[in-house]
């Protein structure tokens, strides 16, 4: 009955580990460019997805990228149809870089509460709400 999706990211000085279940997503900037870490899952059918709770067990995905990444961005479904281009099967650099900037600008470490409150008022603002009607989750992480 709690049908949830979830995407984790472990950083150490020996790399990186991703491991995600159903439409969520993980991507990575390394070299200025962004690279998909773990694609969302989709269902079998449009709109589904795999969960946490899945019987028999979930459908998880695990990933040790290689790489020097600089930056990381995980996200649930409906940041991914703003963050993704499913066309070109890639990260969408136009969204990814200037939600970024003000991340790796940043002096502060940890939860950025005014960075924060400004990402969530532009997540639940008109011009994303007329593209994505599912819930809008998105961790910028930034090494710069």
């Amino acid at each position: 009955q709690f049908a949830a999706t979830i995407s984790v990211l472990a950083i150490a000085p020996s790399g990186v580990l991703a491991a995600h279940i159903g439409d969520s997503g993980v991507v990575g900037r390394q070299d200025n460019a962004w690279e998909s870490i773990c694609w969302p899952d989709m269902g079998e059918f449009a709109s589904s997805t795999y969960f946490v709770t899945d019987d028999p067990e979930p459908r998880i995905h695990i990933s040790r990228p290689k790489g020097d990444y600089d930056g990381f961005a995980l996200f649930t479904d409906g940041v991914g149809d703003l963050a993704l281009s499913f066309v070109e099967s890639a990260p969408f650099a136009g969204f990814l870089d200037p939600i970024m900037r003000p991340v790796d600008g940043s002096l502060e470490a940890g939860r950025m509460a005014t960075l924060s409150e400004r990402l969530a008022e532009y997540l639940a603002g008109p011009a994303v709400s007329a593209r994505v009607d599912d819930d809008k989750t998105l961790i910028l992480l930034s090494r710069r």
